[in-house]
């Protein structure tokens, strides 16, 4: 995936508009998830200005992480045209997902992982029920 990380931060210029650069990523990882390919990290950092990026980042998202991933960092910048972005409960099946880092996210309804060893949140609202599952499962 960093391979395509790279390419992708050259390409951003290549594309006068943001949709045909959405339309590339959403493209670019079907291609990559259809070859049966894993990622072993997946770094997202962007501002999504309309809901139909949105809807194409969840879909990129949903498909990496069904083929599995070891470390997920999500920078998602506000946006007044979008909502905040609720993590898909897809995430919690992600049984070799071992760092996650959230910036400006919102957690899925459930939060269980069960091979989690490092998590940072920033900007990330949570409530009673999470703090007491993160602190009473923790293994030292």
């Amino acid at each position: 995936m960093s391979v395509l990380s790279k390419t992708w931060f050259h390409l951003t210029a290549s594309f006068p508009a943001r949709e045909s650069f959405f339309k590339y990523i959403e493209y670019t990882t079907s291609r990559f998830c259809h070859q049966n390919l894993t990622a072993d990290s997946l770094v997202l950092s962007l501002t999504l200005q309309e809901p139909e990026e949105l809807y194409i980042f969840n879909k990129c998202l949903e498909l990496v992480l069904q083929k599995g991933v070891e470390a997920l960092h999500i920078n998602l910048l506000d946006s007044p045209n979008v909502p905040k972005y609720r993590l898909p409960n897809t995430l919690l099946s992600v049984s070799m997902l071992t760092d996650l880092t959230l910036i400006d996210c919102e957690l899925p309804s459930s939060f269980k992982f069960k091979s989690l060893m490092l998590l940072e949140l920033n900007r990330v609202r949570i409530d009673d029920e999470v703090i007491k599952y993160l602190t009473t499962s923790i293994a030292y």
